[in-house]
């Protein structure tokens, strides 16, 4: 659902120790990968593609706004500004979550012009294939329109230290608010799981079996999402 694949090979990548060298460094050594994780191809010319301004922590729980989550944006083909790369608004992170609208452009969250820091010039960011992006949670960011004739595909995936809320661990059926909101989840609907831990090792997940079996009780019964409250954007 929305972009989401649990297949073996997405599993090896996410996992990869290239990744998760550079992702150590910013979260430390006890990695939970986030349960946001998509592939998404980009057609040309498709009005929907583009993805408006927005920050990740829009689309997630607000106790988790001040608690990083790492999102590694990485292309599959040359990412450039005709076939749709990002855009961000580096240091814009420093002022927290902005006031997102729900229905912007292809239905999704968006920040609208008159709410983007205006002293602050979009960066164009282009990546080839392989190549990652880091970003924050908290980093303002969209996706430019795609006019070449190539569909570019990219992936983004999400991490996250274990002291972050999440749901590893945690079956559907035990999703619960009536707890603090430190052991909820950034985004419930989705499973977190254990990448990388020096401390409980045996709690690793270290092949693709536990992978999808994890990810399937998700799909099969998915808690409530964040209700952050936004707005519709106005007309």
């Amino acid at each position: 659902a929305g972009g989401g694949h649990s297949g073996p090979a997405f599993f090896n990548f996410i996992t990869h120790p290239s990744i998760l060298g550079h992702i150590e460094s910013l979260v430390g050594d006890e990695i939970v990968g986030s349960s946001v994780y998509r592939i998404r191809p980009k057609m040309p010319n498709y009005a929907r593609g583009a993805v408006p301004w927005h920050q990740d922590s829009g689309y997630f729980n607000p106790h988790c706004d001040d608690d990083l989550i790492v999102t590694c944006w990485i292309p599959l083909v040359d990412a450039d500004q005709d076939n749709g790369c990002l855009q961000v608004l580096p240091r814009a992170h420093r002022s927290g979550v902005t006031r997102h609208y729900t229905g912007g452009q292809g239905g999704y969250l968006e920040i609208t012009k008159q709410d983007l820091p205006n002293q602050l010039d979009p960066v164009t960011v282009p990546v080839p294939a392989g190549g990652v992006l880091f970003m924050t949670n908290l980093t303002p960011h969209r996706s430019s329109q795609h006019t070449v004739d190539i569909v570019r595909w990219a992936t983004d995936i999400r991490y996250q230290a274990a002291t972050v809320p999440n749901n590893v661990g945690e079956l559907p059926v035990e999703y619960t608010e009536d707890r603090p909101i430190y052991e909820i989840a950034c985004y419930p609907p989705e499973a977190d799981f254990v990448i990388q831990s020096p401390e409980h090792p045996e709690g690793v997940v270290s092949d693709w079996d536990q992978f999808t079996a994890i990810r399937q009780r998700y799909e099969d019964e998915r808690p409530p999402g964040p209700r952050r409250g936004w707005e519709p954007i106005p007309q």
